[in-house]
């Protein structure tokens, strides 16, 4: 229904188990792969859009000005029905757009030869930080009609919009180094932190 003629094959890997009920697990990379189909290379490097409309559900534009300065910029546009608190749907649309941006530039599990996580501190998973969050601006647009999911479809357009300003890369993520961050001192929960000296 969503991608007409696409022949979707599972291939056993070895790895971490993983679920098909997870939220938009595999539909949502075919959205995003046939819009890319369709839509083709950026205008310009470092620039995405995407315009998606979910059978059923929600519609979102996502416009990503990936290198804006002093910081990238993404605006968001809604269409999910009628809107019964908006700063509930706002606070669903940032986190959709948070999480798709984190698939696509930065977040994976390592694992070791047989598939087993080597790492699984909340800092190895690559989670976008706040400061690496473009600017978000959020239009909503309310209809007169039942209030539908809209966060789906933001999170799906900024896939898309996303992937589209890196290039449509063969792999995600695309801006992992892969090596791990510094252990830092964290003080004991009442603990003085430790004084740096530094030299006069």
């Amino acid at each position: 229904m969503l991608a007409p003629g696409l022949d979707v094959e599972v291939v056993p890997i070895t790895g971490p188990k993983v679920s098909p009920e997870l939220r938009g697990a595999g539909w949502a990379e075919v959205l995003a792969a046939r819009h890319a189909l369709a839509a083709g290379p950026a205008d310009e490097p470092g620039t995405g859009r995407a315009d998606i409309a979910l059978p059923g559900a929600g519609r979102a534009t996502v416009v990503l000005q990936a290198r804006a300065t002093p910081r990238a910029t993404l605006a968001v546009e809604v269409w999910a029905g009628e809107v019964l608190c908006e700063v509930t749907l706002r606070s669903y649309v940032l986190g959709a757009v948070h999480q798709a941006l984190g698939l696509v530039w930065s977040e994976g599990i390592a694992v070791g030869g047989d598939g087993e996580p080597v790492d699984l501190t909340i800092r190895s998973f690559g989670i976008l930080a706040a400061r690496d969050m473009p600017e978000v601006t959020v239009t909503l647009h309310p209809d007169d009609t039942w209030p539908v999911n809209g966060s789906d479809a933001v999170f799906v357009a900024t896939l898309a919009a996303a992937a589209r300003a890196e290039g449509w890369p063969a792999r995600w993520p695309t801006r992992r180094t892969g090596g791990r961050a510094q252990p830092r001192h964290v003080p004991a929960s009442g603990a003085p932190a430790p004084v740096r000296e530094e030299p006069a």
